[in-house]
């Protein structure tokens, strides 16, 4: 029987991480634009796994969930045409 619960733990476990990559992927889609020319920094997933890994892993998810949520609704990239609106000065 308890092997079924660890199997159980073991794909709750593999979703979220991937759950978490997907919004990781999410982000640096939508901010891999931001100041693209004046820095030498390639924001890609790699780039944001390594920005949430400083934050305890008990918090990572939700800071990830509300980065996403507050870059779809007010982050305006170049694509939009408003430039960089919300992140640069």
């Amino acid at each position: 029987m308890a092997d079924v619960y660890f199997r159980q733990e073991i794909r709750e476990r593999n979703v979220a991480e991937v759950q978490k990559e997907i919004m990781e992927k999410e982000i640096a889609e939508i901010i891999k634009g931001f100041r693209q020319d004046s820095i030498e920094i390639e924001i890609n997933q790699g780039y944001v796994h390594k920005w949430i890994s400083q934050f305890s892993p008990a918090t990572q998810d939700i800071i990830l969930e509300e980065t996403l949520h507050i870059l779809k609704e007010w982050y305006f990239g170049r694509s939009t045409g408003y430039g960089n609106a919300c992140l640069e000065p």
